[in-house]
């Protein structure tokens, strides 16, 4: 009972170590004709390889011994060769030349098919990955460092390409092996079985140096992931490191991860010289030992001292083959070490691959156009761990239209609610629905056109302004795009910039003011056909004007469009159709702006802290002084990066 339980976890690993490696492969079977393709060449390379050590043999013997009559491949060579020990010699010369060429046109087809095999599958990893880590939630990527993300997209899919030329290198050494002892003992068994004694200590040396390579390896490429991470990390974050002084600092965690990534490099490093080392001594070892018992019985031969037929030749043939039979060999018995690397970052590969999207269609979801919908939130929940509720039964209806607020102080749960709305996250409890359809139950593309979102940190890419506003909407005219422009606020600032609407904007919009960024991105969610709009903290960056400005284009869109806010600011919510005021995960109060005034309760308090001016309803908001600040002009000074000076100071 107790050997047959030990065997259960062998056999497990055993079938697991299966999946894996048929897994693998899975991303090359639309590779099959050049398989085969590879696998003929194989063939060949392997033929062409055991020819080429003949000619030198004969050679030897002409040489050494004379014309004999030696057998069939002596004769075949010599048989369209003249009869002068010259003019064979110069053919078998020639011969060994024509042979070598062969092979090594045969060795670049197989260099040439193997890449375009190994890239192959490596396109369709890299794509499957990338296509993962976008449909990813929100929550894995805050949790998870980009520099990570990068590194097994680029680096650790590399490791499906290596695992295949080990496995192709394994497929030539098996057939190589197989041929080669069948030559060999047909020559001399005594020899061949001398020669295949090194094959149990070079098994027990790769098996002790394979469990070794593998941690190390996993080690060094975890080691190299924190390397990226930390220059991604430093490079993002460039303007508050030179705004601090941090230089110094930085500088010094990059020298320490970087030190870190030498020694994991050179612990692997290390261990595959020794490995090295370990299996070319055996190696070593096993031609000293056939050199030794050879070159006896040629001396035999020679001498008439025994019955040995072995001449110089035939054992020249046979070292020939020897060095043939040992690189195959080796390859076969270190296949396990050599394939680590790759089976490492194969693994790092799948660990995102097999993670859960939380939020995915189902084989049953609907499709559900955009148009105007009643948005409910039914006695919503969520919790990012369990028993650590983040929102506790919000209840509220947004009519097609209206426009709502979610006020709070922070960590009231807004941003979290936020992050529902669009399916970032699934409700813990309860649910949200459109026109009383579960969004869980709708199509999450079809979700997502209904709303166009604008975070509080406003996200740019680096191509022109023109483009980041027609993201959502690549087939916006100009026009559209002015108008969204000027409805967002953005017109006047995009207009004074040396490009206009052609501005490139630089990586993170580092070119840009926090304010520019924000206007340039709700005029992008304005530019969407999506019938809801969603905005997070809208005033953030903004001065006094554009605040004005903006909450005049929102007052326009009512009736629109369904708009939701999410502030912590009420100078830009008081003309809302509805306003949700949140504490600790719970809507504790809502109603208009007058109507909660006059209740006196947490929004009256919030309205106090932040002197807000209640006037008559729909008066225009008067906000805490700020200064406001001037638009660049066209020939305004920029410094050598480009960065214009409201760019700078915003």
């Amino acid at each position: 009972m107790a050997a047959e339980r030990s065997r259960a976890p062998s056999r497990s690993a055993g079938a697991a170590r299966l999946q894996f490696f048929l897994r693998v492969g899975a991303y090359f079977k639309g590779e099959w004709a050049r398989l085969g393709a590879l696998s003929l060449l194989v063939c060949v390379s392997i033929a062409v390889s055991l020819l080429q050590v003949w000619p030198v043999a004969v050679i030897v013997d002409l040489i050494s011994s004379g014309p004999r009559n030696e057998g069939f491949i002596h004769r075949l060579l010599l048989a369209p060769l003249p009869d002068s020990l010259l003019g064979r010699v110069l053919g078998l010369a020639a011969m060994t030349l024509v042979l070598r060429v062969a092979q090594e046109c045969v060795g670049m087809a197989r260099t040439l098919l193997n890449f375009r095999i190994g890239y192959g599958g490596l396109t369709r990893v890299r794509c499957d990955v990338y296509r993962k880590l976008q449909a990813l939630h929100i929550g894995y990527h805050r949790a998870q460092p980009q520099g990570d993300a990068l590194y097994r997209l680029n680096q650790d899919a590399a490791g499906f390409h290596g695992i295949l030329n080990v496995a192709v290198a394994v497929l030539g050494s098996a057939l190589t092996l197989a041929v080669m002892i069948c030559i060999m003992a047909s020559r001399s068994l005594t020899l061949t079985l001398i020669a295949l004694a090194v094959v149990p200590p070079l098994l027990l040396t790769n098996a002790r140096f394979g469990r070794a390579l593998r941690t190390k390896c996993t080690e060094a490429k975890e080691v190299e992931s924190q390397l990226t991470t930390s220059v991604q990390r430093s490079m993002a974050s460039i303007g508050l490191v030179q705004a601090f002084g941090r230089e110094a600092d930085e500088e010094a965690r990059f020298d320490a991860t970087l030190r870190n990534s030498v020694k994991a490099w050179l612990r692997l490093h290390q261990d595959e010289l020794r490995h090295t080392l370990a299996v070319g001594s055996i190696l070593g070892l096993g031609i000293a030992l056939v050199l030794g018992y050879g070159g006896s019985l040629v001396v035999e031969a020679r001498t008439g001292a025994g019955d040995s037929s072995m001449t110089l030749g035939a054992l020249t043939a046979f070292l020939g083959y020897l060095g043939m039979l040992y690189d195959p060999l080796c390859k076969l018995t270190g296949a396990g070490a050599a394939v680590q690397g790759g089976v490492a970052g194969a693994q790092r590969v799948f660990e995102v691959l097999d993670r859960d999207q939380a939020v995915i269609d189902h084989h049953d979801s609907a499709a559900l156009p955009p148009e105007p919908r009643v948005l409910s939130l039914d006695a919503v929940g969520f919790e990012y761990r369990p028993g650590h509720p983040v929102l506790r039964g919000v209840d509220a209806t947004i009519r097609p239209g209206e426009m709502v607020a979610f006020v709070g102080s922070v960590g009231a749960g807004k941003t979290t609610l936020l992050s529902l709305l669009p399916r970032f996250h699934n409700p813990t409890h309860g649910a949200l629905r459109l026109d009383g359809i579960d969004t869980r139950a709708v199509r999450v593309a079809d979700l997502r056109r209904h709303i166009a979102l604008v975070l509080q940190d406003s996200i740019l890419l680096p191509t022109t302004i023109a483009e980041n506003i027609a993201y959502g909407r690549p087939s916006a005219s100009d026009a559209e795009i002015r108008e969204a422009a000027e409805m967002a606020g953005a017109a006047g600032l995009i207009e004074a910039l040396p490009d206009s609407y052609g501005t490139q904007i630089a990586d993170g919009g580092l070119n840009l003011s926090a304010g520019q960024r924000q206007r340039i991105a709700i005029a992008r969610a304005l530019l969407t056909d999506a019938p809801i709009l969603v905005i997070d903290e809208p005033t953030d960056g903004l001065d006094a004007e554009h605040e004005r400005t903006l909450g005049e284009s929102l007052r326009a869109l009512k009736g629109q469009r369904t708009i939701v806010l999410m502030s912590h600011r009420l100078s830009t919510i008081v003309d809302c159709d509805q306003i949700f005021v949140m504490e600790r995960g719970r809507i504790v109060e809502h109603g208009a702006h007058e109507e909660l005034l006059r209740r006196g309760g947490v929004y009256t308090k919030m309205a106090r802290r932040q002197h807000l001016h209640t006037g008559h309803a729909g008066a225009p908001p008067r906000s805490s002084p700020r200064r406001a600040h001037p638009m660049p002009s066209p020939d305004a000074p920029r410094d050598d990066d480009g960065l214009w000076a409201e760019g700078l100071m915003g």
